[in-house]
């Protein structure tokens, strides 16, 4: 065999090594790459660490009446077991219907409550300070009284306006009194202007009206 002729021949064993060679390194950088994308089990602490870390949000529930666009509450709104959610409310001559209108941004709620015998007949009462949160910047403040029925509702009274965004300090019943105690503003003062005057209304039955005690 000549010189050339064994180059000739040893050639093509190279390229084929080569080739060969080629081919079992991609081969096992590929299998490499898999196992590295195999998710790797999260140990058990782990896993309830994250689990746990999540905040739950607890929502009020409310559903939507059916025959407006108001959102109300779908729960009892009690005050010495009357469920004021079912008491017909009024107030300036219209309906006073707890929730939020979503067309108008208007808010109807229970601000403040106390429970008392009132009208003395055994059953008890409920003194009630209602708001309505408008769409613009006015809060509006209302006493009212309940005498209740001993059946888990009550016939409301006429409502007293108690002002625009007042701040109503506490609730009581005294001497066959119901007693709104209040923080209000000096006359002209700005509604922008916090309330630091303390004033005292107080409110007794008669029939089914609810009449201020102007002393």
């Amino acid at each position: 065999m000549t010189k050339n002729t064994y180059k000739r021949g040893l050639a093509p064993a190279v390229i084929i090594a080569i080739v060969a060679l080629v081919i079992i390194l991609g081969l096992a950088f590929l299998d490499r790459g898999q196992k590295r994308s195999v998710p790797q089990p999260i140990p058990s602490g782990e896993e309830n660490a994250t689990t746990t870390s999540t905040p739950t949000v607890v929502k009020v529930p409310v559903k939507k009446d059916p025959a407006t666009s108001v959102v109300r509450p779908s729960q009892p709104i009690l005050a010495g077991g009357i469920d004021l959610s079912k008491v017909d409310f009024v107030v300036d001559g219209k309906s006073f219907k707890f929730g939020v209108d979503e067309k108008t941004k208007e808010r109807r709620e229970v601000a403040l409550t106390v429970v008392g015998d009132l009208n003395r007949d055994g059953i008890k009462d409920a003194g009630v300070v209602l708001v309505e949160f408008s769409a613009g910047s006015g809060n509006f403040y209302y006493a009212v009284f309940v005498e209740g029925n001993g059946r888990g509702s009550g016939k409301a009274t006429n409502a007293f306006y108690l002002g625009d965004r007042v701040r109503i300090q506490n609730l009581s019943i005294e001497d066959n009194e119901f007693v709104v105690r209040l923080m209000d503003r000096l006359p002209g003062e700005a509604f922008t202007t916090q309330p630091s005057v303390p004033k005292r209304k107080a409110f007794f039955l008669s029939g089914n009206s609810l009449i201020e005690d102007i002393k």
